[in-house]
């Protein structure tokens, strides 16, 4: 299981233990006892720093270098660290620590800690991140201060290491001003590097926690604070939390989450649909009808309320044939009418969907693209087998894009001609060929020579980009003989205007 599977909370202790050891006991200790009670993942962050070859030889002394006298006066030894380290585990959290030199990453895997960071400060110091690449461990790195093309950059030097990785949206100004924020950026990196977590590393006043109700709104799912105790001895800066604020900080998390609801569109509930119910109209008859007498929109008017089992607007797809004699003003009842379910009334539901899904995956198709879907078992089990495909091109080579509904399936076949390559690039897919199963991410590419078996399927629907060799309308042989033994025309509708089609879909409505 990755740590990125779930939301991520990140409390760097910085130097704000002081120095101090019991003190920095006390915060972690604090932290566990006021986030007890939560079932979250929470990571504690050092931060490392060999301050023997970090600082240069000849500024040790000076004091008044503000981060100089910081450092020198709140370092902790190797061994002080490991204490902390053990205590934070044996509370069941997460340690975490951000080597700011090649020394702090030996020390970082040498005590075993679980999670890697790299500081804004750090995120273009190639040396040092090539030396982080050697861990196996997972990654988290702040942008704070980087250009786009710099974040393109520390994106593709994390994704060659081969760890998992997160990045940080992050403001190095400290305490950050709200205007200065630019939470925007966290929907903008969810959109250019998708499938990487994206988080938050904030700064902003501790108690201000709209901040990390937008950050979870735009899609964030790592959110880091510095964290500390005030006591006489030591005062908190105004950018870190204490663990009582840490508690609240996490609370507007959650109800920000709970706000939002799930990514996915549930179906609706049942208590809304009866809501609206009382408010659509109702289909009613303008004037006496006869049994087996056909009816046009033209017979009917719309009103509220409609009552129990009566057909609403946009329910009735006409014409429709009368069951039985009605009088004018009776509701149509779907028991009362045979409705026409035409095989365009489907397709349109299809391409609605279809489309949707290229709407998703960021795919522009031409308009003279032809689109072809595959009902190998019929058009009534076309959601359980089937497929959309559009030919972009067909010469001595080959374009298409492939669109897989929600868990549908591709059945097993071969081609005596044609050998293809298939890209995801959106969704998920699983391919079989010859046997063996492969389950592909984003961006992998399956090929398949001539003669060999496969079949495809996805559970939440995929878009596909074949490229290939010629494709013949004849070069599908099925393993299941009773789509081998029917003929093309009889499992597959063509859609030559398929542009057209989904414009005409409003008009029909």
């Amino acid at each position: 299981m990755s740590v990125f599977d779930r939301d991520l909370f990140v409390l760097d202790l910085a130097n704000n233990h002081f120095g101090d050891l019991n003190h920095a006991k006390q915060i972690i200790n604090q932290i566990s006892e006021y986030s007890k009670d939560f079932d979250v993942q929470i990571a504690i962050k050092f931060q490392f720093r060999d301050l023997d070859s970090f600082i240069h030889p000849e500024f040790k002394e000076r004091l008044d270098i503000k981060y100089v006298n910081r450092f020198l006066s709140t370092r902790l030894s190797r061994d002080e660290f490991r204490q902390l380290n053990d205590l934070i585990k044996s509370l069941g959290l997460f340690t975490m620590a951000t080597p700011f030199d090649e020394h702090s990453v030996d020390m970082l895997e040498e005590l075993d800690i679980d999670i890697a960071k790299v500081a804004s400060a750090s995120a273009d110091d190639y040396p040092l991140l090539r030396k982080i690449m050697t861990l196996k461990k997972p990654i988290i790195a702040s942008t704070g201060g980087l250009r786009i093309q710099q974040i393109d950059k520390l994106v593709q030097i994390l994704e060659s290491s081969k760890n998992e990785f997160g990045v940080m949206h992050c403001v190095s100004i400290y305490p950050s001003p709200e205007e200065f924020l630019n939470l925007y950026q966290i929907s903008q990196l969810r959109k250019r590097f998708p499938g990487i977590p994206i988080g938050w590393s904030t700064h902003e006043d501790p108690s201000n926690f709209m901040p990390v109700v937008i950050a979870k709104s735009q899609g964030a799912s790592i959110f880091e604070r510095h964290v500390g105790i005030a006591t006489e001895n030591y005062p908190l800066n105004k950018y870190s939390s204490t663990p009582s604020q840490i508690r609240s900080w996490i609370l507007e998390m959650q109800k920000a989450e709970c706000i939002l609801g799930p990514e996915n569109r549930l179906p609706p509930k049942e208590l809304e649909l009866e809501t609206l119910r009382e408010l659509k109209r109702g289909a009613f008859l303008c004037r006496d009808v006869v049994k087996g007498e056909y009816l046009t929109e033209a017979d009917v008017f719309y009103a509220i309320p409609a009552g129990e089992n009566a057909l609403l607007a946009g329910e009735v797809s006409f014409p429709i044939v009368c069951k039985k004699d009605l009088a004018k003003n009776n509701p149509l009842r779907k028991d009362e009418f045979d409705v026409s379910e035409e095989k365009a009334d489907s397709l349109d539901t299809v391409l609605l969907q279809v489309k949707s899904i290229l709407n998703e995956a960021r795919v522009v198709l031409n308009r003279e693209s032809t689109l072809e879907i595959s009902h190998h078992y019929g058009i009534d089990k076309f959601r359980e087998f089937g497929c959309c495909t559009f030919t972009c091109i067909n010469r001595e080579y080959a374009k298409k894009v492939i669109i897989l509904l929600p868990r549908q399936k591709h059945p097993l076949h071969f081609h005596k001609k044609k050998a293809e390559a298939f890209q995801l690039l959106w969704g998920d897919l699983e391919v079989e060929v010859n046997g063996i199963r492969h389950v592909m991410k984003v961006g992998d590419i399956r090929t398949v020579e001539v003669g060999e078996w496969h079949k495809f399927q996805s559970l939440n629907g995929a878009c596909i980009e074949e490229i290939s060799s010629h494709h013949f309308r004849d070069d599908s042989f099925y393993e299941d003989i009773n789509i081998a033994s029917s003929v093309p025309e009889g499992r597959k509708t063509v859609i030559a205007s398929w542009v057209e089609v989904l414009e005409s879909i409003g008009m029909k409505s």
